[in-house]
């Protein structure tokens, strides 16, 4: 007691503390943040009430309105299929068909019609194509849909263009009599005319009662188009080799002609030409006679304005219920829009930018800005429409398409024959604003509450902290180093220097803990990059041995063609075209849910089903060496490189272990990988490899055509198939074929006749073969190489075809020479008929373009007569065990074209032969 009474007086002087007032403000500053923690607790718990509350009701509004337009748009497409059966059926549909097939294949027109011939092509110049350009955004040439027919040049003059000079329109929808007010028109155009004018009211009225843009009646056997409501340019034409060939209204009329069905059959929205590009579908059924024989496709045009209505509520969205930010849309398989997207109608400019800024493809805004629709024009990815397209419904909180979080509801649309998903969705922003207003409101009485508080705890504080004072005086002097050891009771006040202390020690500990877990973090990187994830979380989990057997495995052994060349002459710079290729490999396995397993000098190994079992490991597989193909040929078109690629693939258990210490490997052992790797270094350039075994798994997979089987040693012999990838041709090289035959088409018949001089020149026993007259033969001849020179961006088209060819002229006992010598007139005449038009790298391009065509065929025709069994590895061949040596190159085959002269001569491709 005594040596408190010491102290200096300045230190009980009440007013020598208040700069220093430590306890006082932790008083305060408990009260507050009690006062805080009380108004945070009570905002805590009702806003997650209130979140809650408008959570459900947000989802149950989204759930009802996705059921309820998703059961419209449902019942909409099942009436109007179950329209056109009964349509089909109905008698007078039947015998309009029969009369107007009878009327159209009775027609015959004047031979030279120069004035038609002017009108019909000033029509297509002035109207058709202007228009049809400016929607597809591109010129489209007369020359591709200008119908050369003269059956079809007089009905579109008569229906069409007149009608269009005569209405002002640029179709004949409300059409008139047509040719009957024509002087001097043939009976059997006049027949025409007059079922046209029996039938046509009818039909139009029908089409229009069901909403159908356009209904048309196309020739069961010709498949050309006899009539049509709307009289769009494809009337008349062929749907085999006319300007829409390539439509998916052909698309339909070949799934229900090839198909066999009888049912109604649908093909989804696409820019339609006829439409002036304009994306529509097509409903189809099969009109018969009362015998029971098809005579007629019926088929029904319809416009996206009937789904849209409904999905959009005739995009009057706020005043249907959807409020400001709610909408539902449609999305096909190709993860484009089928309905109009909200807030290109009223918000486009924030639209425009938001979907910009969400990396939207710059050519589909081009197309939303010239469109005004989002129409097959929009791209989404989001993983709500992934998830519907997969066959997949729920409700949850997910960015959409425009990067804003929405509550969202989804699900798959069952729909026959159509891969639609859609998508109801409401921003988060608008299904809370009630809850952000009670936040808000909450925060300004806080304010004024802890306000109140503050000035409270000032007032009691004062009070409570006299007589603590002395105390903190003292707590002054320890901290000058003037401790009183007689002070006991200022021993107290030492906390807060401890705090401090403990708070600097406590910093330095959570810098060395946080640089402890950086570096965790980076060994945890490093360690998954190098293994799978499983195999990486045993290890860490501690298992010293890891050893498996995994029996369900497809492995693709890749190796690069070329590159050692262009080492020598790129040296380093070339290891970036190297390191572009593995990183797009990786990119690709990835998304076919491969792992790479290594990667030595020019070869690139990847296995399905090590880390994640897949029952579809061998499509999957397949699949990505696929993609590989298309991945070099992207490079190799940027760069101007000629790289190749040898791929194979097998499937099989392999045995997958940890191998090392220190510096340890993931290493594979098997039959599978053994026969990959040998497999890959037989493919030929650009070719992908398979086995049987790989082969028996895949689904709808065409490309493949049966090679001889190859012996693997300590594996065995398998059989293989080969896919001929068309990166053996770049895309110059495909312009380049494509561009030189389009010149050929105007002298067609001079092409043709000076083709089989030449032929007859190299093998004069061939012609014994053909007919005395040859007209018909080389108007095929013409059509065939149409027909291929076209296919040659989508092979699988022209493969299945080719195919069949090669194994039928097996049976005319054409040899493998007999091609070359084909080969070999082809190059001629096209180097007469085009002169200096007719480059080196031209030549080179067809040089390429038919030796893939005609080994495809050859491929085909071993596959009907095999020959002898190959043995591969072994170091060892019989008389019967001979290898199978790979099909001559483009080169070697017209090199041995003149020695194969005296062969016999197979007859052109000819797709009618199909």
């Amino acid at each position: 007691m005594k040596s408190q009474m010491n102290l200096p007086n300045s230190a009980l002087n009440p007013f020598a503390i208040h700069r220093v007032l430590t306890i006082k403000s932790k008083l305060i500053l408990l009260l507050v943040l009690t006062t805080i923690s009380v108004i945070a607790a009570i905002t805590y718990i009702s806003s997650k009430t209130q979140r809650d509350a408008l959570t459900q009701a947000a989802f149950d509004q989204l759930q009802n309105r996705l059921n309820t337009d998703a059961s419209e748009v449902t019942f909409l497409m099942e009436f109007l299929r179950s329209q056109m059966a009964i349509l089909a059926d109905n008698r007078t549909v039947v015998a309009a068909a029969v009369e107007l097939e009878n009327a159209y294949n009775r027609l015959h027109t004047p031979a030279n019609d120069p004035a038609g011939e002017a009108a019909l092509t000033n029509y297509y110049t002035e109207r058709y194509l202007p228009a049809l350009s400016a929607e597809l955004g591109a010129k489209v040439t007369l020359a591709t849909l200008l119908p050369t027919a003269a059956k079809t040049q007089f009905l579109q003059l008569q229906y069409i263009v007149k009608e269009a000079g005569a209405n002002g329109v640029d179709n004949a929808s409300a059409a008139g009599k047509g040719p009957d007010s024509i002087e001097a028109i043939p009976p059997a155009e006049s027949l025409y005319s007059q079922v046209h004018a029996q039938y046509d009211a009818l039909l139009q009225a029908l089409a229009a009662q069901l909403g159908f843009s356009d209904l048309l009646l196309i020739g069961y056997e010709t498949e050309e188009v006899i009539y049509t409501t709307a009289k769009h340019p494809e009337l008349g034409t062929s749907l085999i080799d006319g300007p829409y060939r390539t439509t998916h209204l052909a698309d339909l009329v070949y799934q229900m002609k090839r198909g066999g069905t009888t049912d109604v059959a649908i093909v989804d929205f696409q820019a339609y030409p006829p439409a002036l590009g304009k994306p529509v579908a097509f409903l189809g059924a099969i009109v018969a006679n009362p015998a029971g024989t098809p005579i007629a496709f019926l088929v029904a045009q319809l416009t996206p304005a009937l789904i849209d209505n409904i999905v959009t509520d005739g995009q009057a969205w706020q005043s249907n219920g959807r409020g400001a930010t709610g909408e539902t849309y449609i999305v096909g398989s190709d993860l484009l829009m089928r309905t109009t997207a909200r807030f290109l109608v009223e918000a486009r400019d924030d639209y425009i930018a938001e979907l910009r800024a969400n990396g939207q493809p710059e050519e589909n805004i081009s197309k939303i800005e010239r469109t005004h629709s989002s129409i097959l024009a929009q791209h989404i990815e989001t993983d709500a429409v992934r998830e519907a397209l997969a066959g997949r419904s729920d409700i949850r909180i997910m960015p959409d398409y425009r990067g804003r979080s929405t509550l969202t509801a989804y699900a798959p649309l069952a729909i026959e024959g159509l891969a639609w998903g859609m998508v109801a969705q409401m921003e988060t922003a608008e299904a809370y604003a009630s809850l952000t207003t009670l936040q808000q409101q909450i925060f300004v009485a806080g304010a004024v509450l802890i306000f109140g508080v503050i000035l409270i705890a000032l007032a009691a504080t004062t009070l409570l902290t006299s007589p603590l004072r002395t105390l903190a005086a003292y707590a002054e002097q320890v901290q000058r180093g003037e401790f009183d050891e007689r002070l006991n009771t200022a021993a107290k006040d030492e906390f807060g220097h401890l705090a401090r202390a403990l708070a600097a020690v406590m910093q330095t500990y959570q810098r060395q803990t946080l640089l402890l877990e950086r570096r965790t973090t980076e060994n945890r990187a490093l360690l998954h990059s190098l293994l799978p994830p499983a195999v990486a979380a045993r290890l860490q989990r501690g298992e010293e041995r890891i050893v498996d057997t995994i029996h369900q495995t497809s492995l693709v052994c890749a190796t690069l063609v070329g590159f050692t060349p262009l080492l020598r002459q790129q040296g380093e710079a070339a290891t970036q075209v190297m390191d572009e290729l593995m990183q797009a490999f990786d990119e690709a396995a990835r998304r076919h849910e491969l792992e790479r397993q290594r990667t030595v000098g020019e070869s690139y190994i990847a296995v399905c089903g090590l880390d994640a079992p897949h029952l579809d490991h061998s499509k999957r597989a397949v699949n990505f060496a696929l993609e590989l193909f298309q991945l070099l040929g992207r490079i190799n078109e940027e760069r101007e490189l000629n790289l190749g690629l040898r791929v194979s693939v097998h499937s099989g258990a392999v045995v997958a272990g940890l191998l090392g210490g220190n510096k340890f490997m993931y290493n594979l052992w098997g039959a599978p990988l053994k026969a990959a790797m040998t497999l890959a270094t037989l493919a030929e350039r650009n070719t992908l490899l398979i086995t049987d075994e790989v082969y028996k798994r895949l689904d709808q997979i065409q490309g493949f055509v049966r090679r001889g089987p190859l012996w693997v040693d300590e594996v065995g012999e398998l059989l293989t198939w080969a896919r001929l990838e068309q990166g053996r041709l770049t895309l110059r090289q495909i312009d380049l074929v494509q561009g030189s035959f389009a010149k050929c088409l105007p002298i067609s018949e001079e092409v043709a006749e000076q083709f089989y001089y030449r032929l007859f020149e190299l093998a004069p026993s061939a012609r014994a073969l053909f007919p005395t007259n040859m007209q018909e033969q080389q108007r095929k001849l013409m059509n065939t190489l149409n027909v291929a020179v076209g296919a040659l961006n989508a092979p699988d088209k022209i493969i299945p075809i080719l195919q069949n060819l090669g194994r039928k002229h097996v049976g005319y006992g054409a040899s493998d020479d007999a091609y070359q010598v084909v080969g070999e007139a082809l190059l001629w005449t096209l180097q007469v008929r085009l002169g200096g038009e007719f480059t080196s790298d031209t030549k080179e391009a067809w040089i390429a373009a038919y030796g893939w065509l005609s080994q495809v065929m050859i491929s085909a025709a071993q596959e009907e007569a095999p020959s002898a069994s190959a043995t591969v590895g072994n170091g060892t061949a019989t008389a019967t065990d001979a290898p199978v040596a790979p099909p001559p190159t483009p080169r070697q085959q017209i090199a041995a074209a003149r020695q194969a002269a005296k062969q016999k001569i197979v007859k052109p491709l000819d797709p009618s032969d199909e």
